[in-house]
């Protein structure tokens, strides 16, 4: 059984000394960085975290910029990505500030009105055990602009972004905050905040949607997790692979997002704290007159259409297009791992390669009201019902997220 690379090194490891030339003559600066820090962390108190939304610390603004790329391992496949939404790399002979990074995109960013009104009537909805979404007042544009800026001054990059279908997917970035801290630790990360790494990666992705309502948006979070572990009982070589999604970070990070939104603090905790439900079964998977699968939400159009977009965020799906009075969302499968150049966690179900066509990532959702219930289909890019065993392990995916 492979175990935690944090029950293997305390969670948090000291980057070697070893590795660098003349690595010897390290430890004397090495000693005199401890004996400093210790005294400095006599004498004073570390700063305070950051203050929390949902209970879960975040801290990305401070951690190093010369984080080794993740090694996936080598029993996960490789999906494609849709070219136009990756964002080119800046300056890559060194590291990225947020200023850099303003700088260089500045003339490829589209010129709106950025001046968002006043979110006094902000909302927090919560569908389900926890799915949340806000409803934020203002145009589609104004919106992703300020989302844009929220990711950026959080300390985190954007690796690709998609205006005409409102997804922001940040880069994987370190969590400073999950380093476990002590007096030493605390000391040491004051002096050299590179000296010790979690050993978790997180990234998001915002998908942006309008409403029905003139200048009105919803906005839909995903957490995405790697951690890393041991690759084998026989080696202490570590490797990156997928945690599951943390419904904690999401609450954090739309706490804070409300905050950046111009909701106040303290009404932001306030939301958080009421959006809580009964989880209930509200999905089954049956067969129709012809003999095909098909998902039964039981819930009426408007909601079952909103569930369905986290969803298909949660299980790596991109909306490529939408129609919401066809009831159909096109969509294609992207690997979260496929730019670190190693096999991706979806690709491990094995069944992508029982279809031919290439193109058969590329898959229509349709979405049919009837009375109380939503009926969905997985059809194909040609529109056609889709019986492939693909189509119904994707079925199933679904109503994992929606039962």
């Amino acid at each position: 059984m492979k175990q935690s690379a944090s029950e293997n090194s305390g969670f948090s490891q000291v980057k070697s000394f070893s590795q660098d030339k003349g690595s010897l003559s390290q430890f004397p600066r090495l000693a005199l960085v401890i004996t400093i820090a210790s005294t400095m962390a006599a004498c004073d108190s570390m700063p305070d975290m950051n203050d929390t939304f949902a209970g879960r610390k975040v801290d990305y603004e401070h951690q190093s910029r010369d984080v080794e790329p993740l090694e996936i391992p080598p029993d996960l496949t490789t999906a494609n990505y849709d070219e136009m939404m990756v964002v080119p790399d800046i300056n890559t002979g060194g590291s990225a500030s947020y200023q850099d990074y303003a700088n260089e995109r500045q003339g490829n960013r589209i010129v709106v009105d950025k001046v968002l009104p006043e979110q006094n009537n902000i909302k927090l909805i919560r569908e389900g055990e926890d799915v949340r979404h806000l409803v934020i007042t203002g145009t589609k544009d104004q919106v992703w602009e300020k989302m844009r800026d929220f990711w950026l001054n959080s300390g985190m990059l954007i690796k690709r972004e998609n205006p005409s279908t409102g997804i922001l997917e940040t880069e994987w970035a370190e969590n400073r905050a999950d380093i476990p801290q002590d007096m030493i630790r605390s000391a040491l990360s004051y002096v050299m905040e590179s000296f010790y790494s979690a050993g978790t990666r997180d990234k998001y992705r915002v998908r942006i949607e309008e409403t029905d309502q003139v200048d009105q948006v919803n906005l839909y979070l995903t957490h995405y997790g790697m951690e890393e572990v041991i690759e084998s009982e026989t080696t202490e070589r570590t490797i990156w692979k997928p945690r599951p999604r943390d419904p904690e970070l999401e609450a954090e990070m739309l706490g804070r997002m409300m905050v950046y939104m111009g909701v106040e603090e303290q009404k932001a905790k306030a939301l958080l704290a009421r959006s809580a439900t009964k989880k209930v079964d509200r999905a089954i998977i049956s067969r129709n007159a012809q003999g095909n699968s098909r998902l039964v939400v039981k819930e009426t159009f408007p909601r079952a259409w909103r569930r369905t977009g986290v969803a298909l965020d949660r299980i790596s799906f991109v909306v490529e297009d939408r129609n919401r009075e066809n009831g159909i969302y096109y969509v294609q499968y992207v690997d979260p791992l496929a730019e670190e150049g190693g096999k991706g966690f979806f690709s491990g179900l094995k069944f992508w390669k029982e279809d031919v066509a290439v193109d058969q990532s590329k898959y229509q959702i349709k979405l049919l009201p009837r009375g109380d219930d939503t009926v969905i289909l997985i059809l194909d890019s040609n529109g056609q019902p889709d019986i492939s065993k693909t189509a119904y392990r994707i079925l199933n995916l679904l109503h994992e997220q929606l039962k």
